[in-house]
């Protein structure tokens, strides 16, 4: 994957993550009291809680997801073009899902791990692989060295002992 692509879909993941913030702040009290809250949050946007309010109230009970696809994703493109609605939308303090902020908090986290993994290029990983495996190298050779370094003093000490216990057998003469 080249950085072009990697960038595109760090953008991707970026863009889906600010829509899944917008959106958390669209609960069913907020649906509910979209037509008093036009002052607040714009006409545009009031308009398009509106249309999904009238799409709600049109399910079944038992309706599956991708039919609310339409209207959820009309009333996200319109909270993206609306110039500080993030501001507006915490101004009403409203109660987040818990799961939903579980689920922004999971995207941001894959999102920090995603872009350490997509901008670090095959150069720069071989880089510090190399750099890794010099740093090995370097121990392992400080090893071996200081194991013999260990084994010529041991060999000196026991020269020296051998030269001592010479020195002190030729001077059993008290006169020494």
């Amino acid at each position: 994957m080249n950085i072009l692509e990697s960038h595109r879909v760090l953008s991707v993941l970026d863009d889906t993550v600010d829509g899944l913030r917008l959106v958390s702040y669209i609960t069913p009290e907020v649906v509910a009291a979209a037509d008093q809250l036009g002052g607040v949050l714009g006409q545009d946007v009031r308009d398009a809680l509106l249309q999904h309010a009238a799409a709600l109230s049109e399910l079944p009970e038992d309706f599956k997801p991708c039919e609310l696809l339409r209207s959820s994703s009309a009333l996200l493109r319109v909270l993206k073009k609306s110039p500080g609605i993030e501001e507006a939308l915490q101004s009403l303090e409203v109660d987040r899902s818990p799961a939903i902020m579980q689920l922004i908090s999971y995207f941001d986290r894959h999102r920090a791990d995603l872009h350490k993994q997509l901008i670090t290029t095959v150069e720069e990983d071989a880089t510090n692989r190399d750099h890794y495996a010099a740093l090995a190298d370097r121990r392992e050779k400080a090893a071996a060295s200081k194991l013999q370094l260990e084994h010529k003093l041991k060999t000196q000490r026991m020269e020296q002992a051998k030269q001592i216990g010479v020195l002190q057998v030729g001077c059993i003469d008290p006169i020494c």
